[in-house]
C-alpha cells in the first residue's frame, strides 16, 4: 500500500474556494468607484434640494409683497418701481433676496409685478422668480 500524499495547506487555499490577491484588489477598486459615484450623487441631490428650498423662499418673498399691496387701501398705491432687500433664514444660513416691485396704473386698476433675485453663493449665477397680479379699486 502506498502512503497517502498530503497536500499542504497553501495549495488548498489557492484552489477554487478562495480569492487571489488580484481578485481582491479588483473587488476593492470596484467598490471604491461605486462609493465615489454614490457620494457624487448625494452631493448633487443635496445641492438641488438647497436650490429648490431657495426657489420656494423666493416665491414666498414675492408673494408677501403682493399680499401687502392687496391689503393696502387702493388710494395709497402709486405707480412706480420699488426695490428693497429682504433677508431670510434658509437652512441655518442668512440669505438676502433683492425684490423689485413694479406698479402700473390703468384707470381703476394696478398691475403689479414682483421680481425677486438671489444667488446661492457669491459669484454664482443669479436666479430669479416673478409673480404678477392685478389690483382693482373696489371702492
Amino acid at each position: 500500500m502506498e502512503a497517502p500524499v498530503l497536500k499542504d495547506s497553501f495549495s488548498k487555499r489557492l484552489g477554487d474556494k478562495g480569492f487571489t490577491l488580484i481578485e481582491a484588489l479588483i473587488a476593492i477598486t470596484l467598490m471604491a468607484l461605486m462609493v465615489l459615484a454614490l457620494y457624487r450623487s448625494a452631493a448633487l441631490i443635496m445641492s438641488r434640494n438647497i436650490e429648490n428650498t431657495m426657489a420656494d423662499t423666493c416665491v414666498k418673498v414675492a408673494n408677501e409683497k403682493i399680499e401687502e399691496l392687496r391689503n393696502a387701501p387702493f388710494s395709497s398705491l402709486h405707480q412706480g418701481t420699488i426695490t428693497d432687500n429682504v433677508t431670510r433664514e434658509v437652512r441655518n444660513f442668512t440669505r438676502t433676496f433683492e425684490r423689485t416691485t413694479v406698479l402700473v396704473k390703468w384707470d381703476t386698476l394696478f398691475t403689479v409685478t414682483v421680481t425677486v433675485k438671489w444667488r446661492l453663493h457669491d459669484g454664482e449665477k443669479e436666479h430669479t422668480c416673478s409673480l404678477s397680479t392685478a389690483i382693482a379699486d373696489h371702492g
